[in-house]
C-alpha cells in the first residue's frame, strides 16, 4: 500500500510510524512542521512533507497514494471559547482531507475520534449509536467530523473507518496530562495527589494498542464506519495512581489533599462492535503497559 499518515510528529502520529516501519507500506509523513517530522523514521519506504492542510496542498501531496490515516487535529486549550466552533480548523481540515481523497480517487480513509463526543449523561457502557450532546466545543468539532465522515461514506466511493478513542497515555505524551503527571512524580519519589476521594474515573488506552489497531484496521480496506475503541475497562485515579507508585516503585503515599473536592465519573464505552468486527483484543493491562512505559525511563 502507499499510506498517507497526516499527523505524523503527534503523540499518537509517531507511534504509527513506528507501527508502520515494519510492514514495507510506502508511507509520507505528513506535517505542518517538516522539523519535527526530520528523524521521525529511517525507513527507507517513508518520506516526509510539510503541509498546512489546506486542499491545494493535501491534493498535491496525496498524488499517487491509495490510503489516508488521517490524525492530525488541533485540542482544546484554556483559553478556547466554548461557544465558538470556529477556534477549531477540525472540521475545515478533516473537509480538506476527504476532497483530496475523492479527487485523488482513494478509497480508504481511517480517521482517529475521541471519547469526548460522548457527554457526560452517556457513563457506562456507551455505544457509538448514542445522541446525547458533548459536553466541551472540541468534542462537538470532533463529533461533526464523525457525521461528516458518515454523509461522505453515504454519498461517494470513498471509505471511512472512525475510531472514537479513549484518553490516550504512553511514553511522549504531553507533561499536562494527568497520567504523565502522575509518572514523573513517581519517577520523583513524591507523593502523588488526588482533588477529591479518588474514585473519580477515566477510561484510557495504551497508544502501543491503538497504533497496532490502526495499522492492522488497513487489513480491511472495505470496512467503514464509526468504532469506539478503548480498554473496555474504566479506572479510578485512585487505582491509576497505586497502579503507577507499584511499577515505579515510589514509596511516597497517594495523597486527597481535598477529598471533598467534587468527583467526576468518566464514560466508559462499549467497544464490542469493534472487537467483533475487527477480531480485536488488547494486548496491554494497565500493569503490563506501565511495566513497558517504565523501560523507557530505565
Amino acid at each position: 500500500m502507499n499510506i498517507i499518515v497526516t499527523g505524523a510528529s503527534g503523540f499518537l502520529g509517531r507511534y504509527v510510524l513506528n507501527e508502520l516501519s515494519h510492514t514495507g507500506h510506502t508511507v509520507k509523513a505528513i506535517g505542518r512542521s517538516k522539523n519535527k517530522l526530520i528523524g521521525l523514521s529511517s525507513s527507507a519506504n517513508y518520506t516526509f512533507a510539510e503541509s498546512d492542510y489546506s486542499l491545494a496542498s493535501l491534493l498535491s501531496e496525496f498524488k499517487g497514494f491509495d490510503t489516508i490515516i488521517h490524525l492530525a487535529s488541533e485540542i482544546m486549550q484554556r483559553n478556547t471559547d466554548k461557544f465558538r466552533i470556529t477556534d477549531f480548523n477540525n472540521i475545515e481540515l478533516f473537509q480538506n482531507v476527504l476532497l483530496a481523497a475523492k479527487q485523488n480517487d482513494i478509497k480508504k480513509v481511517i480517521q482517529t475520534s475521541t471519547i469526548s463526543v460522548y457527554s457526560e449523561v452517556d457513563v457506562l457502557n456507551t455505544e457509538e449509536n448514542c445522541k446525547h450532546p458533548p459536553k466541551t466545543i472540541y468534542g462537538l468539532s470532533k463529533y461533526m467530523c464523525d457525521i461528516y465522515a458518515e454523509y461522505f461514506r453515504d454519498n461517494s466511493d470513498v471509505e471511512v473507518l472512525t475510531l472514537r478513542l479513549a484518553r490516550l497515555y504512553g511514553y511522549g505524551d504531553r507533561e499536562t496530562v494527568i497520567f504523565e503527571q502522575f509518572v514523573n512524580k513517581a519517577i520523583n519519589k513524591e507523593p502523588l495527589t488526588i482533588f477529591g476521594d479518588g474514585s473519580s474515573t477515566i477510561e484510557y488506552v495504551y497508544v502501543k494498542d491503538v497504533s497496532k489497531f490502526i495499522v492492522n484496521a488497513l487489513n480491511y480496506p472495505k470496512v467503514g464506519g464509526i468504532y469506539n475503541l478503548g480498554f473496555n475497562y474504566i479506572y479510578s485515579l485512585k487505582e491509576i495512581a497505586l497502579a503507577i507508585n507499584l511499577i515505579f516503585k515510589n514509596p511516597e503515599p497517594v495523597l486527597f489533599p481535598k477529598p471533598n473536592f467534587k468527583n467526576t465519573k468518566g464514560v466508559r464505552m462499549n467497544s464490542n462492535k469493534l472487537t467483533t468486527t475487527f477480531d480485536y483484543k488488547s494486548n496491554w493491562s494497565l500493569l503490563k503497559s506501565l511495566k513497558d512505559l517504565a523501560l523507557y525511563y530505565n
